[in-house]
């Protein structure tokens, strides 16, 4: 269930990754500070506001991944292997 908005913004989202003239490139700034931001509350006194934080984009990014998954164009479909790409990364 979403509870902060996350169903807005993954509609937005699936919207943008849908037109034709977007980089594919455009997911990678974000997957890759989830990457990084899912590391810091391991690294020190555990946080468990900042872990908190880090399971929902992560898991606002399953929920995208799972969206792309039903796509029929190739350049969803790359982004979801990317997207899951990164997800592994962030298994706990």
């Amino acid at each position: 269930m979403f509870v902060w908005g996350e169903d807005a913004r993954l509609a937005a989202a699936l919207s943008l990754l849908r037109r034709p003239d977007v980089d594919p490139g455009l997911l990678q700034p974000w997957l890759t500070s989830l990457v990084e931001a899912q590391e810091r509350p391991w690294s020190g006194e555990f946080d468990p506001a900042a872990y908190a934080a880090v399971r929902a984009q992560v898991n606002t990014l399953t929920q995208l991944a799972a969206m792309l998954g039903r796509e029929p164009d190739e350049k969803l479909a790359d982004w979801e292997r990317e997207i899951h790409a990164t997800l592994a990364r962030t298994a706990l």
